[in-house]
C-alpha cells in the first residue's frame, strides 16, 4: 500500500484504483463493536483461551505453567459502510471483500481483545473507484444522482488501515 500515491477525494475518477487518506465519518446507525458496545464502522473481537496444566512436585505442592500457545476460543469480525473524509470532499467506503489493519499485533498476546474502526480515526483506504446512488446501491444506466465511493476491485480485497507508515505518505 506505500507504493500508492495518496489521491485527494476531489480528484477521484472512476475505474481508479486508488490510496485516499482521510477521517472516518459513520453513517446514523453505527455497528456497535461485540465487547465495548463502541459505535464502529469495523470491530475484529477476539478470545482466545491458555492451556494450563497443573504439576505436583511430589512434596504435595502444586504449581501452575502456561502451556503455549494458546487457542482462539471466538473470533468475529463486522463491517459496515462508511464515509472517508478529507479536506476536498467525502467518499462513500464499501465494506463487502475488505481486509482490515488496525492497531498493533499485541492482540495475539491478550486473552481478549478488540480492534474498531471508529468515527474521527485517520486512515487509509485501497480500493477501486465506482459509483453509487443515493440509497447507498450500485449505480446502473438508470440511476440519477450518482456519488463516487471506493470499494473492491475484482481481482483482490479492499485495504483499510492505520498504519503510521501507511497514512503518513500523502
Amino acid at each position: 500500500m506505500r507504493r500508492f500515491r495518496a489521491v485527494r477525494v476531489a480528484d477521484l475518477h472512476v475505474g481508479e484504483l486508488v490510496k485516499v487518506v482521510g477521517t472516518v465519518r459513520l453513517g446514523p446507525a453505527p455497528l456497535l463493536s461485540r465487547a465495548t458496545k463502541t459505535p464502529c464502522a469495523y470491530f475484529r473481537h477476539v478470545v482466545l483461551r491458555e492451556h494450563v496444566d497443573a504439576i505436583h512436585d511430589g512434596w504435595g505442592s502444586r504449581r501452575s505453567r502456561a502451556r503455549p500457545p494458546p487457542w482462539v476460543v471466538a473470533d468475529r469480525q463486522e463491517a459496515q459502510d462508511f464515509t472517508l473524509e478529507d479536506d476536498t470532499g467525502r467518499v462513500h467506503i464499501r465494506m463487502e471483500r475488505y481486509d482490515v489493519s488496525i492497531g498493533t499485533d499485541a492482540m495475539s498476546a491478550a486473552i481478549e481483545s478488540e480492534r474498531l474502526v471508529t468515527e474521527g480515526m485517520t486512515v487509509a483506504v485501497l480500493g477501486e473507484v465506482g459509483e453509487h446512488d443515493a440509497a447507498g446501491e450500485e449505480a446502473t444506466y438508470r440511476t440519477v444522482g450518482r456519488a463516487m465511493c471506493i470499494g473492491a476491485p475484482a481481482t483482490f480485497s479492499m485495504l483499510v488501515t492505520d498504519d503510521s507508515d501507511v497514512v503518513g505518505t500523502l
